[in-house]
């Protein structure tokens, strides 16, 4: 059970974290909150890790960051669900809204990194 409690706290972490470095950068592009109904968007994930993981492992891994660059977060808050901001990069991880794929790489040391690339509707590329 604790284990459990462990993993969904780190995920929720990366989560937060992708929120807030996800609004800077979309900021610092100048770019609006995404909207709904807005053009498909393609996340580009890539993982500099090291030790590589599975196919379906290393997708799994990303979720809470795709999570994070959403519009619109579901969190529980005073024991009912309510919506809070996210970073506004895609509106929802639907199909209509956003594909991602994710790509990793073997560290040369203990150094990790995740970049995150979308691909805005204007065909430019914001980095995150």
């Amino acid at each position: 059970m604790r284990n459990r409690y462990v993993v969904y706290e780190e995920k929720d972490e990366w989560v937060r974290s992708t929120t807030i470095l996800g609004r800077v950068a979309r900021v610092k592009a100048g770019r609006d909150v995404a909207e709904k109904g807005h053009p498909l968007r393609m996340v580009h994930l890539h993982q500099i890790r090291t030790r590589l993981l599975d196919k379906d492992g290393l997708f799994i891994s990303n979720k809470p960051i795709v999570d994070g660059l959403k519009t619109w977060l579901r969190r529980k808050v005073d024991g009912e669900f309510t919506q809070v901001p996210g970073a506004g990069l895609i509106f929802n991880d639907d199909p209509k809204h956003c594909d991602w794929n994710c790509t990793q790489e073997l560290a040369g040391g203990r150094d990790q990194k995740i970049t995150i690339t979308v691909e805005i509707e204007d065909k430019e590329a914001e980095r995150v």
